[in-house]
C-alpha cells in the first residue's frame, strides 16, 4: 500500500501517503454507489426535487460537522474563489447529470464521463503546466477509454431525441473537468472540510433557483427507498465524498484525480447486478479488465526503474557484507 502511495504522492511523508490512498479508495467506492443511489432517489421523486433535497441536506450536514469539529469558514480572497471554482463542478455538473439521466442511457453517460481524464489532462497541461501526457500515460488513457466503450457497447445506441441529453451530459463532463483544474489553480490554503462546506453553501442559491423554476406545481411525497437514497447521497455521496475528493485534489495532480470516473462505472455496474438485478454481460468483464490494465500502466510508470534501482542497491549491500 505504501508503494502505491509513493507513486501517487512521492513528495509526502509515508503516513500521509497511506491516508491519501485510503481517501482515494473511499472516493472510488462512494462514487461507485452514486449511480444506483440516484436511480433509487428519482423512483418516486421529480429529478430536481431529489437533487435539491440531497444538496440541501448535504450543506446542512457538512456545516454541522464543521462546527462540531470547531472549524470556521473563510469568505475572503482565495478561499472564496476556491469555493466558487468547486461549486461549478457541483451545481453545474449535477443539474445537467440529473436532467440528462431522464432520457440518456446510463452506459452512454458513463462513457462520456470516461472522457474526463483526457479532457482534464488537456486542460491541466494548458492551464497548470502539468506533464500529464507521457507516451505511456497517453496509451493507458486510450486503453481505458476503449475499455469503457467495450463495457457499454450494448448501450451506445443513441436515439434522435436523445442527442440534446447527450450534449448536456458532455457539457457536465466539461464543467467537472474545468472545476477540478480551477480548484488546483486557485490553490487556496483551506482544509478539505472547509472546502466542501463552502462549496456546498455557495451552490445552494443556484439549486434553490432551479428548484423554484423546475419543480412541479403539485409536490409528490417520495417513497421510503427514495428518501433513504436521498439521505445516503447527501451524507456519503456529497459530504464525506466531497471532503475526501477535495483532500486528494489538494495532494494529487488534476489528471490523476480524473482517473476516478474511469473506475467507478465498472464498479457501479457490478453493484447494479448484485443489488438491482441488472444484466452483467461478458463485454463488461472484458472492458473492466482493460480498464484495470490501463490503470496499472498509468500508475505503474516509473515503478520498474525504481524497483530495478532498489534491487541493485540490495545486491550491492549483500556483496559488501560478504
Amino acid at each position: 500500500m505504501a508503494g502505491i502511495g509513493e507513486r501517487i504522492a512521492p513528495s509526502l511523508p509515508g503516513g500521509v501517503q497511506v491516508k491519501l490512498l485510503l481517501a482515494y479508495i473511499g472516493v472510488v467506492l462512494i462514487w461507485s454507489t452514486t449511480p444506483l443511489g440516484i436511480k433509487w432517489s428519482v423512483e418516486s421523486a421529480y429529478f430536481v426535487d431529489a437533487l435539491f433535497g440531497r444538496m440541501a441536506l448535504a450543506a446542512l450536514f457538512s456545516w454541522l460537522l464543521l462546527r462540531l469539529r470547531g472549524g470556521r469558514l473563510c469568505w475572503r480572497g482565495t478561499a472564496l474563489r476556491s469555493y466558487l471554482a468547486a461549486s461549478l463542478g457541483i451545481w453545474g455538473c449535477m443539474l445537467m447529470v440529473y436532467w440528462s439521466a431522464q432520457t440518456l442511457p446510463s452506459g452512454v453517460m458513463s462513457v462520456l464521463f470516461g472522457l474526463s481524464p483526457l479532457m482534464t489532462g488537456v486542460i491541466a497541461t494548458l492551464v497548470l503546466g502539468e506533464r500529464a501526457f507521457t507516451p505511456l500515460r497517453l496509451l493507458s488513457l486510450l486503453l481505458a477509454l476503449a475499455g469503457l466503450v467495450v463495457v457499454f457497447s450494448g448501450d451506445l445506441a443513441v436515439g434522435e431525441g436523445q442527442w440534446p441529453a447527450l450534449l448536456v451530459n458532455l457539457t457536465a463532463v466539461a464543467l467537472f473537468c474545468v472545476s477540478a483544474v480551477w480548484v488546483k489553480r486557485v490553490d487556496a490554503a483551506v482544509g478539505p472540510q472547509q472546502q466542501a462546506t463552502g462549496s456546498l453553501l455557495v451552490s445552494i442559491p443556484v439549486f434553490v433557483l432551479f428548484w423554484g423554476l423546475l419543480s412541479p406545481a403539485e409536490p409528490v411525497m417520495p417513497g421510503t427507498r427514495s428518501l433513504l437514497a436521498i439521505a445516503y447521497l447527501a451524507l456519503f455521496g456529497s459530504v464525506i465524498g466531497f471532503v475526501l475528493y477535495f483532500y486528494i485534489l489538494r495532494n494529487m495532480t488534476a489528471s490523476q484525480v480524473s482517473l476516478i470516473p474511469m473506475m467507478t462505472p465498472c464498479m457501479a455496474l457490478f453493484l447494479g447486478y448484485l443489488l438491482n438485478d441488472e444484466a452483467l454481460a461478458t463485454t463488461t468483464l472484458v472492458g473492466a479488465a482493460m480498464i484495470v490494465s490501463a490503470l496499472g500502466l498509468y500508475f505503474g510508470e516509473g515503478m520498474v526503474p525504481r524497483a530495478s534501482g532498489a534491487l541493485t542497491k540490495f545486491r550491492q549491500r549483500a556483496l559488501e557484507r560478504r
